[in-house]
């Protein structure tokens, strides 16, 4: 029963991230540009189309229990399957990983949110190199060191829930390079 309604929401994340993950936002002026050499296309505003924080609001807490469940077991083959698929967009070609930070108290005060934030940010990169490293058919398990860069990334959303913060970007899969 259990699995059941994993699945029923598994499904509708991804059919809600299907219809809105379409087309990247452009990237802010300075920003690195994809390895192409182009810029990302700008949303267009269109109704009927769930929006950036809808879509945050349905998936984003299916792929943080989903990586909580794979950093519980990390050999769980099922749980790493079951996020690769609820993860990536074959529409635009984009994985989207959340990732969660919490304040960190040794700092001053006035750092504590950006802190917070760069951790955040940094968990959800993490999750995009190891989704491309398995979806390149590297045979790894969660916590296994997987190095590369990302070059490229949107936040889509965030939320916050006392002193964690909870990220979702969205990054092109032409934007992780796994070494």
């Amino acid at each position: 029963m259990k699995r059941r309604i994993l699945a029923t929401t598994v499904l509708l994340a991804t059919v809600l991230v299907v219809s809105s993950c379409k087309e990247q936002p452009s990237p802010p002026p300075g920003a690195h540009q994809n390895p192409a050499g182009s810029s990302e296309p700008a949303l267009p505003a269109r109704s009927g189309v769930p929006t950036d924080s809808e879509v945050c609001g349905s998936l984003l807490p299916v792929l943080v229990g989903l990586e909580n469940e794979l950093r519980a077991n990390s050999r769980s083959g099922e749980t790493a399957h079951i996020l690769a698929k609820a993860s990536f967009d074959t529409t635009s070609g984009c994985f989207l990983a959340a990732g969660k930070g919490t304040f960190n108290r040794s700092h001053p005060r006035g750092a504590w949110e950006t802190g917070r934030k760069i951790a955040a940010e940094y968990d959800a990169r993490q999750w995009a190199l190891y989704l491309k490293a398995r979806a390149l058919g590297h045979n790894i398990s969660f916590g296994e060191r997987v190095s590369g860069e990302i070059t490229y990334a949107a936040t889509m959303c965030q939320q916050a829930a006392g002193d964690t913060l909870f990220v979702l970007l969205k990054v092109p899969t032409g934007s992780i390079i796994v070494r």
